[in-house]
């Protein structure tokens, strides 16, 4: 999240980080992933991977918005 962005207390830990919405929180939370700690465990490749596994279709730009998000900086 941006210095100056407020939290929104109607998202999840995920949806509060930069470059990351409801279809990437949905990819992410059915591979175990729901919190910023278990992102910054997995890393952007290792959670791109684990969704790409469970039979996800994402692009690559779900990497570079995790790695972004992971970075606190737009994708």
């Amino acid at each position: 999240m941006g210095r100056l962005e407020m939290a929104d207390p109607q998202k999840s830990e995920i949806t509060q980080l930069p470059n990351l919405g409801p279809a990437s929180e949905m990819w992410l939370n059915e591979v175990g992933i729901h919190t910023k700690a278990d992102l910054e465990r997995e890393g952007a490749v290792g959670a791109f991977l684990k969704v790409e596994a469970e039979g996800g279709r994402p692009s690559l730009n779900l990497l570079w918005a995790i790695e972004g998000a992971l970075n606190d900086m737009p994708w």
